[in-house]
């Protein structure tokens, strides 16, 4: 079994990168949605012009890091619906190529490709990129949590703050992503950094 910590190759990267791009052109962007999905993608587009969260630009709690990114995107996209694919499908390609690099190391190159594809070719993966939503955010940043919390979990403490770093960009994008990988990384520092809870416990109890 391959070391997680083992660097994978630059021909290595370069594969898994075409497929990534070639994936995505075929399967998501000739074919992706030519108006704003739901109410929520609608509210973003709002929130870019007129950030108002009491008017609902976008609905509660706001989502400010993804307005702020849409906001960067507009600059150069004049169509906010294409703006919020673009970001998508941007998301999708860091979280395939991460997710790729992870297996790589574990369990060898061709595990690793077939993982890949799995990911890119899912069902509800090719959904969520062919229109405006903030799902693929999601993707990225729960296989960058899981990622690190295997880091941790095999005693890396050092990437501890990194981990910490993205539960809480994740909040600032997908709160209820934040909140469903906060124990996965709670409990990998608890074992990298050797916390007894069992004190902090009896602490707070008192």
């Amino acid at each position: 079994m391959h070391s997680i910590t083992k660097p994978a190759t630059g021909r290595n990267v370069v594969r898994v990168t075409l497929v990534v791009l070639a994936g995505l052109c075929a399967a998501r962007w000739f074919f992706r949605a030519a108006y704003l999905y739901e109410s929520d993608s609608a509210r973003f587009a709002l929130g870019v012009h007129d950030f108002n969260v009491f008017h609902g630009q976008p609905h509660a709690p706001g989502y400010p890091l993804w307005i702020l990114l849409l906001k960067i995107v507009h600059l150069v996209v004049a169509d906010l619906n294409t703006a919020q694919q673009i970001l998508g499908l941007g998301f999708t390609a860091a979280a395939a190529i991460l997710f790729y690099r992870f297996v790589d190391r574990l369990h060898g190159a061709a595990t690793a490709l077939l993982a890949c594809v799995l990911l890119l070719f899912s069902p509800i993966v090719i959904f969520y990129d062919s229109v405006a939503t903030t799902y693929p955010v999601d993707l990225f940043i729960s296989v960058l949590c899981g990622v690190l919390s295997a880091r941790l979990w095999r005693g890396e403490a050092r990437v501890g703050p990194w981990a910490v770093l993205a539960i809480a960009v994740l909040a600032g994008v997908r709160q209820s992503g934040a909140v469903m990988m906060a124990p996965l990384v709670g409990i990998a520092l608890v074992r990298a950094y050797r916390l007894d809870v069992r004190k902090w416990a009896l602490s707070a109890a008192i």
